[in-house]
C-alpha cells in the first residue's frame, strides 16, 4: 500500500511539475516574442506608478490642483533623470579614456618589451646572436642581396621570429 502511495505522489509531482513547465515556458516565448514591442510601455507604467505618490501627496497636502501637480513632477522628474543620465554619460566616457590610455600604456611598456625579450631568447636558443653578423648571414650563400634565401622564403624559425620582433631589417639573412 505504501508503494503504491507512493508512487501516486510521484506521478502527482510529475504532472503538476509539467503542467507549470509548459505555462513557465508559454509565459517566457511570449515575453521574448511581445517584450521588446511593450517593455516602453512597461516602463512608462512604473514612472506613472512611481509619480502617482509625490503627485498625491502635492494634492492633498499642498492644496494644489492636480493637473499642475502632475506637469510639475514629471517636469522635475525627466529634467533630474536628463541631468543624471548627462553626468554620469560623461563620467563614463572619461573612465573609459583614462582605462584605454592605461592599456595603451601597458601594451606598449610591458606587452612588447616582453613579446622582444622572448623573440631574443628564442634567437638565444638556436645559438644565434641577436643583431650580431653570424645571425646576418647563417645559413645563405652570399650576403649580399640578391644573392642569398630572400624575405618571403626564410625558413629558420629564429630569424623568422625576429623578423616580426623588429631585430631583423634586410632582405638577406
Amino acid at each position: 500500500m505504501e508503494r503504491e502511495e507512493r508512487i501516486r505522489h510521484q506521478k502527482e509531482f510529475l504532472i503538476k511539475f509539467a503542467y507549470w513547465a509548459v505555462w513557465g515556458g508559454l509565459v517566457l516565448a511570449a515575453v521574448k516574442m511581445i517584450g521588446p514591442v511593450l517593455l516602453p510601455f512597461i516602463a512608462a507604467f512604473f514612472v506613472a506608478w512611481i509619480l502617482s505618490f509625490p503627485v498625491a501627496f502635492a494634492t492633498e497636502r499642498m492644496h494644489i490642483r492636480r493637473r499642475i501637480a502632475a506637469v510639475a513632477v514629471v517636469l522635475l522628474f525627466y529634467g533630474l533623470a536628463g541631468l543624471v543620465i548627462g553626468f554620469l554619460g560623461n563620467r563614463i566616457m572619461l573612465l573609459g579614456q583614462e582605462l584605454l590610455g592605461e592599456v595603451v600604456r601597458f601594451v606598449s611598456e610591458t606587452i612588447f618589451p616582453m613579446m622582444k625579450h622572448f623573440c631574443a631568447w628564442t634567437a638565444g636558443l638556436t645559438g644565434e646572436t641577436v643583431g650580431g653578423e653570424v645571425l646576418r648571414t647563417a645559413g645563405t650563400e652570399s650576403a649580399e642581396p640578391g644573392r642569398g634565401a630572400s624575405d618571403r622564403n626564410v625558413r629558420h624559425p629564429a630569424a623568422a621570429g625576429l623578423r616580426h620582433c623588429g631585430k631583423y631589417s634586410g632582405d638577406v639573412l
